[in-house]
This record gives C-alpha cells, structure tokens and sequence, in this order.
C-alpha cells in the first residue's frame, strides 16, 4: 500500500482539475451561444453601419457580466455532470473508493473548486457588472424612454428620445402658452440636448415667437439655461441591490427602517446573496449524487436527463420562491433559502444512500 495521504492529494488534483477544464469550457460554450444568438437576432440593425456594430459590440461587451452570473449555475451542475460521469463509466471513480476515498473526501475537490468559483462569481455580480454598468440600470432602463410629454410652468415639453446611459435628449419641442386667450405664443426646436455641471446644453436650436399677431424666427447653433428652466425628464434611478456589495445594500436597508415593503426587498437581495453562492453547491452536488453510479447500468443517458430536469427545477424554484417573497406571500429568508436548503438535503441523502 502506498502513502494514502498523497494518494488523496493526487485524486483530489485530478477530480479538481477535470472539474476546473469543464466549467471553463462549458461556461464559455454557453456564453458564447447566448452572443452568437444575439448577434443572428440583431444582423439587420447590425450591418446597416459601422455606428450600429460598433452599439452592438458595446451592448455586448457590457452584456457578459449579466450572462456569466445568469449561466453559471447550470454550468457548475453541467461541469460536476460530466466529470463524474466520466469518472464512473471509466470505472475511475470506483478505484478511488477502493484506494480509500471516502464519499466526503471525494465531495472535497468540488468545494475546492466551487469556492473560488463562488467569490469569483460575487466579484462578478457586484463589481465588474456595476463597473461596466455604471448606472446600474435594471432591464427595462436599458432600452431609450421615447414619446414623453411634460408640462413644465406654462409651457409643454416633448421630447422624442431619452437615453439614460449618456443622459442625452433628441429632438425636443417646447410649446409656450400664453392666458386670456389661451394660445400657443413661441415655440422652440432643440435637435439634441445634455445635462452636465449643473445645466443643459441645447444645439441646433430653432425659435420662432408670436408678437401682436406676427411670428419671429431665430437659429442659434446652440444654447444653455440652468438646470432649473428645464424638467428633470430622466427617470430616477432605483438602486441596483442585485449587483451591489453585502455592505452597500445592508446601508440601504438601514436607510429605510421606515418603509418596511421596502425593507423586505433589499433584506430579499442580502439573503439572495449569500443564497445564490451556496446554490452553486448545491448545483454541483445534484450533478455530483445523480450520476456518480452511471458506469454499469447502461443509463447515462437518462441519468443526464435526470440531472438537467432537477437542475431545472432547482431554478425555477428559486425564482418562484423569490417573485412569491417580493409579493409579500412568503417571509425573506424563506423565500430565498427554502429551494437551497430542500435540495441540498435531497442531494446529500441520495449521494450517500448510492452504491
């Protein structure tokens, strides 16, 4: 018998190691997929200018933190699949038991891996998405406000493009109105307009006013007023708690004591941070206790269907248990954690009750 302690160093580097190389590849495949997809989706809008494909790979760029955080769970199940099949149908995994591997010991080299792999994961969420999302936009601000109206003093305001990202404005009408009688008495055309250091900044702008019966007309390349002489027509911007860090977002819990809808939903997004680390572990135990006994029955097929099926589960669980803990119907930490602690537990006990 050889020394069982280096025996256990050296199958742990190899499980580790197989499970590292199909993440990787797994994770990247799937990203890859995603983008390729969006790239078929938007060709039209894509190849109609250099300035459209340039939006485009922005868009995407920006995009990658938000698809690794969305496709590294099934990705993690996938790795720990795959790996563990192989390992059973080459009867590998059966030799390591024989040499001593205990099951903990063999569950070591996936928390070894699934470790930096979750810290990697909250970097991801919290600080490169904000980084290359400096606004913290959720989907529905991503995409440019259009068509609003807005009244301001006496006068209308419409504006036809709203871009929240560069907080830009295209093609602003204002309409004046004067009282007794009631008329429209100047109207100005502003082609673009900017916010910054306390006001905005027209070009291209076209002025026409009425006096006794007459109308005027000015061009004037560009103007600027105060920030005041003009609304405010950018929506305020909630902050983002799914991609802020633990502190930040046990601040804004603090900040609103009084608001306890409020304080329920950021409690949600703290406990679904810590939630969402642990699923990765418990995505790659399901994957881990399904197949591991995939080498003489002549089932690994079905075992793959099998494993993919509760993956699928776990996650729409997840997300239904959370949507019923921002509704209210459920408490916070319930929500979050009720799907973890169920599968965890079902994995662990058919990981240990397996030949």
């Amino acid at each position: 018998m050889g020394n069982p302690v280096l025996a256990m160093k050296i199958i742990t580097k190899y499980i580790a190691s197989g499970l590292l190389r199909y993440l990787a590849l797994t994770l990247f495949s799937l990203v890859a997929l995603v983008v390729v997809a969006e790239f078929i989706g938007s060709m039209n809008r894509i190849v109609s200018s250099w300035q459209a494909f340039a939006s485009f790979a922005d868009e995407t760029w920006r995009s990658v933190p938000a698809h690794v955080e969305a496709l590294l769970p099934i990705s993690v199940l996938m790795a720990a699949m795959f790996t563990f099949r192989n390992l059973s149908r080459s009867v590998e995994l059966t030799a390591m038991k024989i040499s001593g591997a205990g099951r903990a010991q063999l569950l070591r080299p996936v928390l070894i891996v699934i470790i930096p792999v979750a810290v990697a994961s909250y970097l991801n969420q919290n600080y490169l998405y904000a980084y290359l999302n400096p606004l913290g936009e959720q989907e529905a601000q991503r995409v440019d406000d259009q068509y609003q109206w807005r009244g301001f003093g006496d006068s209308l305001v419409y504006v036809e493009r709203i871009d929240p990202r560069r907080r830009t404005l295209k093609r602003i009408r204002v309409f004046h109105a004067q009282k007794q009688p009631y008329r429209i008495d100047s109207f100005e055309r502003m082609e673009t307009g900017s916010r910054s250091k306390g006001r905005w900044r027209f070009r291209e702008v076209a002025r026409r006013r009425q006096h006794d019966g007459r109308w005027t007309s000015l061009q004037l390349p560009r103007t600027s007023v105060p920030k005041g002489d003009f609304p405010d027509v950018f929506k305020p911007v909630e902050p983002d708690a799914r991609h802020m860090p633990f502190m930040e977002v046990y601040q804004e819990i603090q900040l609103h004591l009084n608001q306890p809808h409020r304080v329920a939903l950021y409690q949600m997004e703290w406990y679904q941070k810590h939630a969402v680390l642990f699923a990765l572990f418990v995505m790659a135990l399901i994957g881990v206790s399904i197949t591991q006994g995939a080498s003489q029955k002549g089932k690994g097929g079905a075992e793959i269907i099998l494993t993919l099926v509760a993956g699928v589960v776990f996650w729409l669980l997840t997300e239904i248990f959370f949507a019923l803990g921002k509704g209210g119907y459920l408490p916070p930490l319930l929500a979050v954690w009720a799907p973890n602690v169920f599968f965890f537990t079902a994995a662990m006990t058919h990981y240990y009750r397996t030949p």
